[in-house]
């Protein structure tokens, strides 16, 4: 099989192209609906940060009986055999994470 180097780098090149004009073309029509959106943050603990964020430390405290600091000790020291036993097994994974839990 002989491949036409040239034409598959013209090929990728106008496709790159035909992305970035479609890119383009979408924040053009719905940047204003972008900007509009609340901050969204990707957190790796959505509840615990929620926690803390409305009730502070004390809040967190009350909830798992102890500090910010020492979970995240315990954390630390539990979080290789939770998190692969979290994954084992078949069927659907649940969508709550193993630190929310």
């Amino acid at each position: 099989m002989v491949l036409n180097v040239a034409a598959m780098i013209g090929r990728l090149e106008d496709l790159a192209v035909s992305d970035q004009v479609f890119l383009d073309n979408c924040f053009t029509q719905y940047g204003d609906t972008i900007d509009q959106q609340e901050e969204v943050t990707d957190s790796t603990c959505p509840i615990i940060d929620k926690v803390l964020e409305e009730a502070g430390d004390e809040g967190f405290r009350v909830m798992t009986n102890f500090t910010a600091a020492e979970f995240e000790v315990l954390w630390d020291v539990v979080q290789v055999s939770l998190k692969s036993r979290w994954t084992d097994g078949r069927g659907s994974k649940c969508k709550t994470s193993c630190k929310d839990a």
